[in-house]
């Protein structure tokens, strides 16, 4: 008698957490999809008032919107000048040359490679700009530069930061990519503007200073190389010509 009553007990149970589960499952995916809806409509409004100024935005757009905060910074051993070297002999290097076969070649001559990501949209001729990343963002302040002449790589500058633990602010989640694009295009943007490329990581302004404080940043550039950063917490813009707004 008492067994009968104890697996009663044990199946009610499990079924009342069944229920639990199920129900935050199902909360967890209504939030999702309300918060997917809610990006798709800031996207088709922004666009939409984008190609009335005709502003055209030709990236890809990311979605998500983690939450970060501002990070504390302090440079390496060679402080904030960096560390700069040599290639001897140069190493070989062609525009088809995967980012593998280029890591393979020059990781014995640069600590930490892995830590750094090549950003296609500053590297320009004569020079290969990588950024270090810290949670999987890139620190834009924060540059390794290869540079390249006749196909052959020849020299380096790095930086290097180690991240302050305890240092950090609380963290929130970061506005969306949409929403800064929209800030640029209704007060910064000239029509004919093209956006070529959206990207989130942490930016700062540099000080002669062994630590630095950078925070969470939209970096959108522009089809003219003009860089804007728009904080991904507060909104406030970094324009290329007036700084801070």
């Amino acid at each position: 008698m008492e067994w009968g009553r104890a697996k009663s007990i044990l199946i009610l149970a499990f079924l009342m957490l069944n229920l639990v589960l199920g129900y935050q499952l199902w909360d967890s995916k209504l939030k999702f999809s309300n918060e997917r809806n809610e990006i798709e409509l800031i996207a088709d409004e922004v666009l939409s008032i984008a190609a009335g100024k005709n502003i055209t935005v030709d990236a890809r757009v990311p979605r998500e919107t983690p939450r970060m905060n501002e990070i504390t910074v302090t440079f390496g051993e060679e402080g904030i000048i960096g560390r700069q070297g040599l290639f001897d002999p140069p190493v070989p290097y062609h525009a088809l040359m995967t980012e593998g076969e280029l890591w393979d070649q020059i990781r014995v001559h640069i600590p930490n490679l892995d830590h750094y990501q090549i950003d296609p949209h500053t590297s320009g001729s004569g020079s290969i700009i990588l950024h270090q990343l810290t949670g999987g963002y890139p620190m834009f302040d924060v540059r390794l530069e290869l540079q390249y002449e006749n196909q052959q790589i020849v020299s380096y500058k790095q930086h290097v930061v180690n991240i302050l633990e305890g240092e950090e602010a609380t963290e929130q989640k970061v506005l969306s990519a949409y929403l800064a694009i929209g800030r640029l295009v209704e007060n910064y943007l000239e029509p004919g503007t093209v956006i070529t490329d959206v990207r989130l990581g942490y930016h700062g302004q540099i000080f002669n200073s062994e630590t630095q404080v950078l925070a969470p940043m939209w970096r959108i550039m522009t089809s003219d190389d003009e860089m804007y950063y728009v904080h991904a917490i507060n909104g406030s813009v970094e324009t290329p010509s007036k700084g801070i707004e």
